[in-house]
């Protein structure tokens, strides 16, 4: 349930994608909206007819609902994890995406974090 989509695409015997640090950052995505909705993800998976429609509805209506309860600056990190919205395309040139987007991760989703109060 916490695995990003994309894990299962791959090809070959064991049918997984290379690993991906975007993948955690969706798990990460999938914590924040629970506690933000104070819902498990099994009660929300429980509400649709299959995995499809599931990644729909977090991206969707679940976080429609987030925003409401949470404000905006903690929906907008949500959201940010689970549609990997880092702004660094251009930087997968450079051959280190991966520092690149643990700045943008800081940057954008620790960083706002720390600004929400309760």
């Amino acid at each position: 349930m916490y695995s990003h989509p994309d894990v299962w695409l791959g090809t070959g015997p064991s049918k997984r994608t290379p690993y991906r640090p975007q993948f955690d950052i969706y798990s990460m995505g999938l914590v924040l909206l629970e506690i933000g909705l104070w819902r498990t993800i099994d009660k929300m998976w429980f509400k649709c007819k299959d995995d499809t429609e599931f990644r729909l509805r977090v991206k969707t209506e679940y976080c429609d609902k987030l925003q409401s309860r949470m404000g905006l600056i903690y929906w907008r990190a949500v959201q940010r994890c689970l549609i990997n919205d880092f702004d660094i395309g251009d930087k997968v040139l450079s051959g280190r995406t991966d520092f690149h987007l643990q700045v943008s991760f800081e940057k954008h989703v620790v960083s706002e974090l720390e600004r929400c109060c309760a």
